[in-house]
């Protein structure tokens, strides 16, 4: 053997051993700095060095929006298929669990797909009536189906940008708006079949931007699902763990029924929020849906699914797939925070400089100037009436008397 074919063979870089399952394994979280558009980090901030501006608040998120993983190609499209299976089964999960809601939410939609008016569908406008019952155009081929999708998440993010530029405002629905909005753009730009799971977050953000009062608790429940979203959808990644035991491969069966499960509350939420802020609108055909109220109690229905998930997940997946995902869950409740506590200090700016203008309105002076203005515009005050007093030959002897007793 030559001495070149000898080093070759000695030291010649090998192959990387082929993927099980033909799956790349999912690298490990940390060494990631390529993407995944859905995830969004927020740095957390402290509160003397918190934004004062909307349009700080959203540059910081973008600039922070850095993706968790870098995903081999095979394994981005394994984990983009079995996404889109995942919701579109969900999805015909709530149809069976609730088909009216799912009907009214898609005439809803397909009221919206189909109407050139961008007011048509604003929650805030309840002075008009359509008795109309719209027609059901939501395709129910999966891939047809995902175009219309896709349009109205399009639509959608037009709505939010146009609303967030009227109001401008402080209001805590119009700053997560302003955050989430760029995370369903990026997270529907990088995966088609995203669509159908964001057009629900879509539109909870149109209706955190024009809140109705008597519905706080269904509000809360919105912001509590569009800061929790990225982990949603990442959730699929624990059903591509390749590092698991041979033993343990029957639990992946379970806990795919329990992920679509969560998915399919998801969506049932979502929908009856659409059909609920929409009531007024479509009075013919959403007052015939199950009452809408309960906020709370559908809320805990997706607790327990994500309970149910955590449960299973814990015995079937490895440590580093279980931290990846509590890390996305973590930049959420950061990105929330810092909108509240952003909130709460332009409040409080925004109650000063009420304050501010209140006194100036009231003219609050110092009372020597005012002495000297009143003086000034009434000729001052008549001597004579105080001035026999001071001249008095008595009164100079006892103010210049030092005796204490005398002043007494």
């Amino acid at each position: 053997m030559g001495v070149c074919k000898w080093i070759k063979a000695k030291w010649g870089r090998k192959k990387p051993p082929a993927p099980r399952d033909g799956l790349s394994t999912p690298p490990c979280p940390s060494d990631a700095n390529t993407a995944n558009p859905a995830v969004v980090e927020v740095s957390s901030t402290s509160p003397s060095k918190a934004s004062t501006t909307n349009a700080v608040m959203v540059s910081s998120v973008k600039a922070s929006s850095a993706p968790h993983t870098l995903v081999a190609p095979s394994h981005a499209a394994s984990s983009s298929n079995l996404r889109e299976r995942l919701w579109n089964k969900a999805y015909d999960q709530a149809r069976i669990e609730d088909p009216d809601t799912v009907n009214g939410y898609e005439m809803i939609l397909s009221a919206q797909l189909h109407q050139e008016d961008p007011d048509f569908l604003n929650p805030s406008h309840t002075d008009f009536t359509d008795n109309t019952t719209p027609e059901n155009k939501i395709e129910q081929d999966t891939e047809k189906r995902k175009k219309q999708m896709r349009q109205l998440v399009q639509n959608g993010l037009q709505k939010i940008k146009k609303e967030i530029n009227i109001k401008q405002g402080i209001e805590s629905g119009v700053q997560v708006a302003m955050v989430f909005k760029e995370v369903v753009d990026k997270a529907v730009q990088a995966s088609s079949e995203a669509a159908l799971a964001w057009v629900g977050v879509c539109i909870g953000l149109q209706i955190l931007t024009n809140p109705l009062t008597e519905a706080n608790s269904n509000q809360q429940g919105i912001e509590y699902v569009v800061r929790r979203m990225n982990w949603y959808w990442e959730l699929s990644r624990l059903l591509l763990d390749m590092n698991i035991k041979p033993d343990q491969q029957g639990l992946r069966g379970v806990l795919e029924e329990k992920v679509t499960q969560l998915y399919a509350q998801l969506l049932l939420f979502q929908m009856k929020s659409v059909c609920y802020y929409y009531r007024r609108r479509f009075r013919v055909f959403v007052r015939d849906l199950v009452k809408l109220d309960n906020w709370d109690g559908k809320l805990d229905n997706i607790k327990d699914a994500e309970a149910a998930v955590r449960q299973d997940s814990s015995q079937y997946n490895t440590q580093k797939i279980l931290n990846h995902l509590s890390d996305i869950l973590k930049s959420g409740e950061s990105q929330i925070s810092a909108i509240q506590q952003q909130t709460k200090e332009q409040e409080a700016m925004h109650e000063t400089d009420e304050d501010n203008k209140c006194l100036k309105d009231l003219r609050v002076t110092d009372p020597r100037d005012d002495k000297k203005r009143i003086e000034g515009l009434k000729g001052g005050l008549l001597k004579d009436s105080y001035k026999w007093i001071l001249e008095n030959s008595q009164f100079k002897k006892w103010r210049n008397e030092d005796d204490p007793q005398s002043r007494l």
